[in-house]
């Protein structure tokens, strides 16, 4: 199909090209047809203009009568020239009269005065040379002709012309009957072109298809006796296409192994475009590749890791690897994940640097793992210095708080009464510091009980809500119903009472705190919420760590004995915060006896 368009197209353009040059050719053999014709017109002219006038004694006339005494001497002449060129129109001008003299097909009026000098087709009286032009459209034929002049010199002076033309209709119709012709040879030639062409290439069609099959079956011998001059290339394809069987089935477990990976594999080009994204990335970021592909990797970057960011894309650029480097990246839901990465720069097939691939390895979990270790080995250090120091401090503090309160009781000592109940309150608050210590100290499990945490927290609900009158505080409780689990109802009840009254610290008077129970999978979660002005970012990490706190007053120790004692209840403490407030989660596992 494609051969027959081109075989159409080049004889379409070779005949256009030969109608041209056949055109050209009619013309310029008609152009010396009317030279002739113009030169004869010329030299059958046997005296001037006014020679002829005078022989007519019609010098000095007006120019009609002179007009029409040269006529009768000229048109003789052009009717004699015509009956050898009957399709050319030809005639005699007069520069001093500015009129045509004679003419063919002659009519008194068809004579028309002519200034010469604003008629184009007399620009040989400037130049002094003959002219053929193509005239659109002359006033005498009404059509488009081609027409001749020549200059008639009398004297060494130029009188006027003779002029010959001839309708562009005469030279089209030759051109047409050439042109006919050449068409006609021409379709003919194209037809048995195209049936040849159809022949040779319908039964090469077959052929190769026939090879075709035969090369996709593996059939060597049939391939090479349908066209032996193909061996070459028959065993080539072969072996190549064995190759490509061995590469494929690489590339597809190469692929499998990346998609199935747990780790995001992440590719990017060297201006950090993202070019592939595994499932693994999917998981970790939560962007499908869809959504990852053709975006920066910016999208991933805190805006505090792009400084380190740009120096990692600088090492991948100078064709250095970044291994295992702990560092944040970002979710799609704008949270922030602790990542183990390393990057690794792609090379293509000639060694240049096309790209960088990413392989990240989610590590909050052990990042939170790791700060809850380092943290119970405080509270299990400042548990042993409790349990080591704590009864030897509480026993001398006994003996003399009773000892305090003994001298309080004399009559001889009351002047100093309020100075003992001082001091009285004093020993009352270390020996409450002990007890918050000792509570550090304890590492056996503690004793669970089945029980109802909604039922505990609506039991001490007046006593919450007695804390948060005096602290200027509104607290609202919102108790969904919650399955019994196992948990010591002593211990609980005291985180409670600390979680709140730090609440109640941490927002402003006559600000909210909400306490909540909710079930979450299996998981039961207690909520304290403030809304404080929030804990700073750089603070959270240290919340829970033994005498860490950010009070004018305080041990420190409050938050650390919560911490210690949600280990020993099967539960967990999170902590959301920001500047509309504090939330912290206590979420305990659904355990049954």
């Amino acid at each position: 199909m494609f051969l027959t368009l081109v075989v159409i197209l080049s004889s379409v353009i070779l005949s256009f090209i030969v109608l041209q040059s056949f055109t050209e050719s009619i013309k310029d053999r008609v152009g010396k047809e009317l030279f002739a014709v113009a030169i004869q017109l010329e030299i059958n002219l046997p005296i001037s203009y006014n020679e002829i006038l005078k022989q007519h004694n019609a010098v000095g006339k007006p120019v009609p009568e002179q007009i029409k005494v040269l006529n009768s001497a000229l048109q003789p002449i052009i009717q004699q020239l015509s009956y050898s060129h009957p399709d050319v129109g030809m005639g005699y001008y007069n520069k001093e009269l500015n009129h045509q003299l004679a003419k063919t097909s002659f009519t008194p009026p068809s004579l028309i005065k002519l200034f010469h000098k604003n008629y184009p087709n007399f620009s040989f009286y400037e130049t002094g040379t003959p002219d053929l032009l193509y005239q659109l459209n002359s006033t005498a034929l009404e059509a488009p002709v081609l027409y001749q002049t020549y200059p008639i010199y009398r004297d060494g002076k130029l009188i006027g012309h003779t002029w010959a033309s001839i309708k562009m209709q005469h030279i089209y119709s030759s051109v047409l009957r050439g042109a006919t012709n050449i068409i006609l040879s021409g379709i003919l030639t194209l037809a048995i072109i195209i049936g040849f062409s159809w022949y040779v290439f319908y039964k090469l069609g077959g052929d190769l298809k026939q090879f075709a099959l035969a090369v996709k079956d593996d059939d060597l011998n049939a391939s090479i006796a349908l066209l032996p001059e193909l061996e070459p290339l028959v065993k080539l394809v072969r072996e190549q296409k064995k190759t490509l069987a061995k590469n494929y089935q690489q590339l597809q477990q190469l692929a499998f192994i990346v998609e199935s990976s747990e780790d995001a594999i992440i590719g990017t080009d060297l201006d950090g475009i993202i070019t592939s994204w595994n499932a693994g990335a999917e998981k970790i970021y939560g962007y499908t590749a869809q959504e990852a592909i053709g975006r920066l990797v910016n999208i991933i970057i805190p805006n505090d890791k792009e400084e380190e960011f740009s120096k990692l894309l600088a090492k991948i650029r100078n064709g250095e690897s970044v291994k295992h480097l702990d560092t944040a990246r970002l979710k799609k839901d704008d949270t922030l994940i602790n990542v183990s990465i390393t990057v690794s720069p792609i090379k293509d097939a000639s060694g240049a640097l096309v790209g960088a691939s990413t392989m990240a390895r989610d590590i909050t979990e052990s990042k939170k793992y790791e700060l809850e270790m380092a943290r119970l080995d405080r509270l299990n250090l400042v548990g042993q210095m409790a349990a080591g120091i704590g009864h030897e401090i509480r026993n001398p503090m006994t003996t003399v708080r009773g000892f305090l309160q003994l001298l309080q009781g004399k009559d001889k000592n009351s002047q100093y009464i309020n100075h003992y109940s001082l001091m009285i309150e004093e020993l009352d608050q270390a020996n409450s510091i002990i007890t918050e210590f000792l509570s550090l100290a304890k590492s056996k499990p503690s004793e669970l009980k089945e029980q109802n945490l909604k039922t505990l927290i609506e039991r001490i609900k007046p006593l919450i809500e007695s804390d948060a009158i005096k602290s200027g505080i509104n607290v609202s409780f919102h108790l969904d119903d919650i399955p019994d689990f196992l948990f010591n109802e002593k211990e609980i009840r005291q985180l409670i009472f600390n979680l709140a009254r730090n609440a109640f610290e941490a927002a402003e008077p006559g600000g909210n705190v909400d306490i909540s129970t909710y079930a979450e999978a299996d998981k039961v979660v207690l909520t304290v919420q403030d809304d404080g002005p929030g804990i700073e970012p750089e603070l959270i990490d240290k919340i829970g760590n033994p005498f860490f706190t950010t009070k004018d007053y305080g041990t420190g120790l409050g938050l650390a004995v919560c911490y210690n004692t949600a280990t020993r209840n099967h539960a967990q403490i999170d902590i959301e915060t920001g500047p509309s407030g504090t939330t912290f989660y206590v979420r305990f596992d659904h355990i049954h006896p």
